[in-house]
């Protein structure tokens, strides 16, 4: 009972009930929703973690449900407050959250903790299977983005229980699952979406590009090709090249690269993260234009390790990265530096990926 009540206490906020009567596509372009879906691509293969759907269609009328000028909005009143304009430039998050548990005495006692790695999917996952650490972690994939709702919302569609929830046997993989929790069933998922659009005179491109957290298992998302359209963007035309080489001369950066390296030697002598924090901060919000675009440049090579990437990988612990963020947030506001903002996204991104999976961990560290 204890697992039950903690488990109602979420850290996010669940949606109203959406009414199971959703329109039909009502002459949608299906191919444009499919664009509209972060993690689309080859939907088919992965839909068992969509269980309440019986092919991509069907999801498509779902979202259509939302997206259509024609839909009756009494129909999900609660999410009135939340749709607003420029309906041709938004995406829809999809995360499938998975618990583990039982049901007892008709009381579901599931927990995302009872979860069995690596038998298991993680607690919160992206259509294409990639695992996130918390929804509250899950950031937009550039400055260019706002969301459209202001929270998460548990998508109640098809069969499902009270709560959003669809239950199995024994594996997430099976194709059998129900709204109902009966005794004998021990895994449940459900879907969480989330309306993100582009934010007033951002790039209309970037609506095409795929979304920064389209990962895999060997490169960081730094790389998408939203952050290096928008560090193509912020420097200048002469400093990047075909060829990837700098303007900036020999003799400059070899004293950059020594800059740095004093900066790594004292982050060694350092034994606690806070001030590394301090350190860090202090070195790039003190940095000059140039440095800060050599360390931007550097960002676009693809030799690794990285000089940004270096730098915080003295950080030992997670929340030590994200007390990290917070204060480079803090500072940036204040601050006009277009070079300091776009090195505040990439390590953004960067460290998104540092609160995944220990391979990723170690990949920052490396």
């Amino acid at each position: 009972m204890a697992a039950a009540k903690q488990e109602s206490r979420d850290e996010f906020v669940v949606s109203s009930t959406l009414q199971s009567r959703y329109a039909t596509n009502n002459g949608l372009n299906e191919s444009l929703l499919e664009g509209q879906v972060s993690h689309y691509d080859n939907i088919e293969k992965h839909l068992t973690r969509l269980p309440q759907f019986k092919d991509s269609a069907e999801f498509l009328d779902c979202l259509a449900h939302f997206s259509g000028n024609d839909v009756d909005l009494g129909d999900i009143s609660r999410f009135e407050s939340q749709f607003g304009g420029g309906e041709e430039t938004y995406k829809y998050e999809v995360i499938i959250e998975n618990q583990r548990g039982a049901t007892l005495l008709g009381i579901p006692m599931y927990s995302r903790e009872s979860l069995l790695y690596p038998l298991d999917p993680p607690k919160f996952q992206t259509l294409r299977g990639h695992a996130i650490t918390s929804l509250n972690l899950y950031p937009l994939p550039s400055r260019s983005w706002r969301w459209s709702w202001n929270n998460w919302f548990i998508l109640m569609i098809q069969d499902v229980d009270q709560e959003g929830w669809v239950y199995s046997k024994v594996r997430f993989g099976s194709r059998k699952w129900k709204g109902v929790g009966r005794f004998g069933n021990f895994v449940r998922r459900r879907v969480w979406v989330r309306k993100r659009e582009l934010a007033p005179g951002a790039d209309a491109s970037l609506l095409h590009l795929p979304t920064t957290l389209v990962l895999d298992q060997k490169h960081a998302h730094i790389n998408s090709p939203e952050i290096k359209h928008e560090i193509r963007q912020a420097s200048p035309e002469e400093s990047i090249t075909d060829n990837n080489c700098s303007n900036i001369s020999t003799e400059v950066t070899s004293d950059y690269d020594s800059q740095l390296e004093n900066v790594l030697l004292k982050l060694d002598f350092y034994k606690i993260d806070r001030l590394k924090v301090d350190q860090i901060l202090s070195f790039l919000f003190g940095a000059d234009r140039q440095l800060l675009q050599y360390l931007i440049e550097d960002q676009e090579q693809s030799d690794s390790p990285h000089l940004l990437q270096s730098l915080v990988g003295k950080l030992e612990f997670n929340e030590s990265k994200r007390a990290f963020l917070n204060k480079y947030h803090a500072k940036l506001e204040t601050s006009n530096n277009e070079e300091l903002a776009l090195i505040y996204k990439l390590y953004q991104n960067l460290l998104a990926d540092s609160f995944y999976g220990s391979e990723r961990r170690q990949m920052l560290s490396k």
